[in-house]
């Protein structure tokens, strides 16, 4: 998959890579990462890379909230039209603490956002595998 930038360039989208680098950095030893699959059609890429992206509304929208660590957007390089986002939260407790506080913003942004994709389905909700993590 191909990370892209807001405005769609991989190579301006070197410089967004190394702060998504940064925000790993500060990632504790079992974060929770929210995942999501999009299908958009080639018009609306521009305004979904904008909306989705590290810098996007949701990204905004996110780091009101204690816990949020960063969004990365990926673009498949099979299939243009095929985008996946994670979400990075220190824990599940910091994520529906945020589901909690912002429902009505996220409700809202949601709508709006709605026609910029044909589909669209949360993968899971994700912690590191490896043999130190809960559950292994």
């Amino acid at each position: 998959m191909l990370a892209m930038n807001a405005a769609g360039s991989p190579a301006a989208a070197r410089s967004e890579r190394s702060s998504v680098l940064r925000h790993r950095d500060a990632m504790p030893a079992d974060p929770y990462i929210a995942i999501w699959e999009f299908e958009v059609p080639d018009e609306s890429v521009d305004a979904f890379v904008e909306a989705y992206g590290p810098a996007g509304a949701w990204a905004r929208l996110f780091r009101q909230a204690s816990g949020y660590r960063g969004t990365e957007l990926y673009r498949d390089r099979d299939d243009p039209q095929r985008f996946v986002t994670l979400d990075f939260w220190l824990s599940a407790e910091d994520y529906h603490a945020f589901q909690a506080r912002f429902k009505e913003e996220y409700a809202a942004l949601d709508r709006a956002c709605e026609p910029l994709a044909r589909a669209e389905r949360p993968l899971g909700r994700f912690a590191l595998a490896d043999r130190s993590s809960p559950g292994f």
